[in-house]
């Protein structure tokens, strides 16, 4: 599935402060697509993992079957292990040339 793909039919979550990177070290949005959510990361152009929260989810981390990278040239995406903290889910994602997509279903 190609990035763009995954992000196809997108709904954006306006909640305010529904996503953060850690540091500050990329920028993230958080939508809501067919089958579960998709996060476009960017611009991590000086790091290669960024840590990223999902901000009171909590409906939605008890359905969570999957939660994938996928990443710039490669042909298959790669598992994510993430950690539920109260109503917050988070994770460190690995980025690739600055950016990747991050599929929940």
């Amino acid at each position: 599935m190609g990035l763009l793909n995954a992000i196809r039919g997108k709904r954006w979550i306006l909640k305010p402060h529904a996503i953060s990177v850690g540091d500050h070290a990329a920028r993230a949005n958080l939508f809501q697509v067919r089958g579960g959510f998709a996060i476009p990361i960017t611009l991590a152009v000086m790091f290669n993992d960024v840590n990223v929260t999902m901000k009171d989810l909590l409906a939605a981390v008890e359905q969570i079957a999957s939660m994938t990278g996928l990443h710039p040239g490669r042909p298959k995406a790669s598992v994510l292990k993430w950690q539920s903290q109260g109503n917050d889910l988070g994770g460190a994602v690995l980025v690739q040339r600055g950016c990747t997509v991050v599929k929940i279903e």
